[in-house]
């Protein structure tokens, strides 16, 4: 009998919400485009492809032609087209009726728009836990992939793997084809003739044996160097050529193979994805034990070996790493919950069809997490996701509550299962929402008008792959606003930028008391702390009203000497869209258009103006009593292969005030904040 292997080759292709045009483009002329084009040319060539539902969208508007080409190749048989969540949600981070929902989206998509019916999902990230094979199933699909190293941990150990295998979850049953770790080391850095001499040393006399590789289509084009090698130089050309021109290789789309060849057994695969998400999923102190751990198995040479057994943490990791992804996940998952709750009693499916594409499209994953382009610390990513989820939320509680003016609906409950409360404040035009385990800062401030959350920033955090640097600074408390400081010393903006200065006090990140006796435009905290180690207690309370809030603070000495500091809410506002000169303050009626990356120390200011004409709004804070104003931006630091990049962020807004208490006496500070249209 004559020894053959077959090879599915499967490609997948995403660009995220609120990704920038120009990068859309680059893709489609440097990896889309030209990889489809090489592909016309090679009818033999059996190829699965995936193109996830934002950037189809995109491309139905802006390339219809490229549409056009799919059609053709779909038509003509050697393509498959793969589903998954239509937004390219971490599926295991969003609830069960959105995954369901979102599949059956795009497979209604692809059959609508490409007359193809699917039969496998592209699972985003690679991140899978075992539950997952329920809902797929029931999303009308029968496949998936995964990292092969992840079926080695079961007790399967044939390398390569070939084939696949069932899971089952409640009854439900699921395709896993494992992902060639080999070729996807070698696409498309390996010469094509190395590639099919690799696939020659599978060869065998079962005819069921197929090895498969499924990987991102950025990486023929978009990577760097990739372009010239796999088009100007040929390489994609070679290699599908040998794929038709070597007889003992046959190609297969997933589907094809799938409705041909039954499964080789059955498997049950822990939590997992890819390594590397495993590794990066850590934090920093962690991430350097565990790589200590790899060097030492590589020295010993058995990292191979270790592999399916030593792989880090898991995608949840996230959430927990960076609580500006979990505050983004929980909020999402709050407002599901409203949105089936008014869908339930709301038949009206034009106004829920459009709130339902707006959540859906908060829940694209690269915003919630740091991987190798940036990830959450891209404020144009994160922006997107919020603007989607605000404008979402906006038109359910208009409908759930009739929220058609400017009174307020009060909420307490713990949003982002901390163990705390939050208090959430929402009118027609704002949502404002405070914590409890911050000392009451302001987490979320959404300026409903135009969709847009100030306080949609990210602390400063030490990764693992960030070489260090002379200037790199990281934060000891989360980057919210109303966040109360105390200093006992003289500090200006550049020391408060680099965390110079120790806390006068124990109230930051401390919990505080939250009163109940509040109306429901209030909220009101409390706590008894240390303040230049004396007892002092502090009581703050904050009133809504049409355009913002009015805050009133009640700083008691209870200790028995004199006590002087300095004392103010920080703020740290996300205003940093749009380009610099859209973006200033104005103090006092003077420091017109002074950028908000600049810092300021300004003594006397009871007005405060800030203005981004690219977001369409004016920020205005009123104090009752001069304050001396420090400001300065908020920069994170990206490592590329190029360099550090450094990312405006957000920025810090420091009003204080120099408070001498007696012993038993009290001082009254309040300010009013507000938020207009320009």
């Amino acid at each position: 009998m004559t020894k053959n292997i077959q090879f599915i080759f499967g490609v997948h292709n995403h660009q995220p919400v609120g990704n920038f045009d120009t990068v859309f483009e680059e893709a489609c002329e440097k990896s889309y485009y030209p990889f489809i084009k090489i592909l016309e040319k090679h009818p033999r060539v059996a190829v699965s492809l995936h193109y996830s539902g934002s950037l189809l969208e995109w491309l139905i508007k802006r390339k219809p032609d490229f549409i056009n080409t799919i059609q053709k190749l779909v038509r003509r048989g050697n393509v498959e087209l793969i589903s998954g969540g239509f937004y390219e949600p971490v599926l295991t981070a969003i609830p069960e009726k959105d995954r369901i929902g979102q599949i059956v989206k795009q497979n209604q998509f692809i059959r609508n728009h490409f007359g193809y019916e699917p039969r496998g999902l592209w699972l985003t990230e690679r991140v899978w836990e075992p539950h997952l094979a329920g809902c797929i199933e029931q999303s009308g699909l029968n496949y998936t992939f995964i990292d092969e190293f992840n079926f080695m941990s079961t007790g399967i150990y044939e390398k390569p793997l070939k084939g696949y295998y069932n899971t089952e979850e409640d009854g439900h049953t699921l395709g896993i084809f494992p992902i060639s770790y080999q070729l996807r080391s070698m696409i498309p850095w390996a010469e094509p003739e190395d590639i099919i001499d690799y696939l020659k040393s599978l060869l065998t006399d079962n005819s069921q044996d197929v090895v498969t590789v499924m990987d991102d289509g950025e990486k023929l084009g978009l990577y760097e160097g990739s372009y010239e090698r796999v088009y100007e130089k040929g390489w994609l050309d070679r290699l599908m050529t040998l794929l038709e021109e070597t007889p003992f290789i046959t190609t297969k789309t997933v589907k094809e193979y799938w409705k041909s060849f039954p499964p080789k057994g059955l498997i049950y695969l822990p939590s997992c994805s890819y390594f590397d998400l495993g590794r990066q999923s850590l934090n920093c102190r962690v991430r350097q034990d565990f790589e200590k751990v790899l060097k030492s198995l590589e020295d010993m040479k058995y990292d191979d070996l270790a592999r399916p057994f030593v792989k880090g943490g898991i995608w949840r990791n996230s959430l927990t790493k960076y609580p500006e992804s979990n505050w983004l996940q929980k909020r999402m998952q709050q407002v599901s919950r409203k949105y089936y709750l008014l869908s339930s009693q709301y038949k009206r499916n034009d106004c829920l069809r459009k709130i339902r594409e707006d959540l859906w499209k908060s829940m694209c994953n690269n915003g919630y997490w740091y991987n190798i382009s940036g990830g959450l610390y891209l404020p144009h990513l994160r922006t997107a996701l919020w603007t989607h989820l605000i404008r979402a939320e906006k038109e359910i509680d208009k409908r759930l509550y009739n929220q058609e003016n400017h009174s307020f609906l009060r909420e307490e409950s713990d949003i982002d299962r901390n163990g705390f409360i939050e208090v959430s404040l929402s009118s027609r035009d704002l949502n404002a929402v405070f914590s409890a385990k911050y000392a009451g800062a302001l987490v979320e401030f959404d300026y409903r008008p135009v969709n847009y959350n100030l306080c949609n920033t990210v602390a400063r955090y030490k990764e693992y792959d960030c070489h260090p640097g002379d200037h790199d600074v990281y934060d000891t408390y989360p980057r919210h606003s109303l966040l109360e400081r105390y200093f006992d010393l003289e500090i200006n903006p550049r020391g408060l930028m680099n965390n110079a200065y120790e806390e006068a006090s124990d109230f930051l990140n401390e919990p505080v008391d939250l009163r109940k006796d509040a109306d429901s435009d209030t909220v009101v905290f409390a706590r008894k702390g240390w303040i230049n180690w004396q007892r002092c207690s502090l009581k703050k309370s904050i009133q809504m009203n049409e355009n913002g809030f009015h805050t009133e603070y009640k700083i008691s000495n209870i200790g028995f000497a004199d006590n002087s500091f300095l004392f103010g809410p920080e703020f740290n506002l996300a205003l940093n869209v749009g380009s610099p000169e859209d973006r200033f303050f104005e103090a006092n009626q003077k420091l017109p258009n002074n950028g908000l990356e600049n810092m300021l120390d300004e003594n006397g200011i009871q007005f405060l103006r800030i203005v981004n004409k690219a977001i369409g709004i004016e920020v205005r804070f009123t104090f009752e009593n001069p304050v001396r104003l420090l400001t300065y931006p908020v920069y994170t630091m990206l490592q590329k292969a190029s360099g550090k990049e450094k990312i405006f962020q957000s920025t810090a807004i420091l009003p204080l005030w120099n408070v001498r208490i007696e012993p038993g006496k009290t001082q009254k500070l309040s300010f009013s904040f507000s938020v207009k249209n320009l």
